[in-house]
């Protein structure tokens, strides 16, 4: 390839042209296009890990609630009384 002879005048390594050409290939429209897939993706990612981290925390709470229930003989008499606990 002429560039490739060329690139010792250049002053560039050849890495650089490879990465260069590369990238510069691809037309400018869908450089953004890619851009922006790349920014939603991160975008999605994190927003999934504070989803999972919600449930998780929803999940010990519940786990909690059902030991502290169970631990002190409570129970759900009626929807009316709500939770009761002890002798009660």
């Amino acid at each position: 390839m002429p560039w490739r002879r060329s690139q010792a005048g250049w002053g560039v390594s050849t890495h650089s042209l490879y990465q260069w050409v590369k990238r510069y290939s691809v037309p400018q429209a869908e450089r953004e296009a890619s851009k922006d897939q790349q920014a939603e993706m991160r975008r999605l990612k994190a927003e999934l890990k504070r989803v999972a981290e919600e449930r998780d925390i929803l999940k010990k709470a519940a786990d909690f609630a059902k030991t502290t229930t169970e631990v002190f003989g409570c129970r759900n008499r009626r929807k009316t009384q709500g939770i009761v606990c002890g002798d009660k």
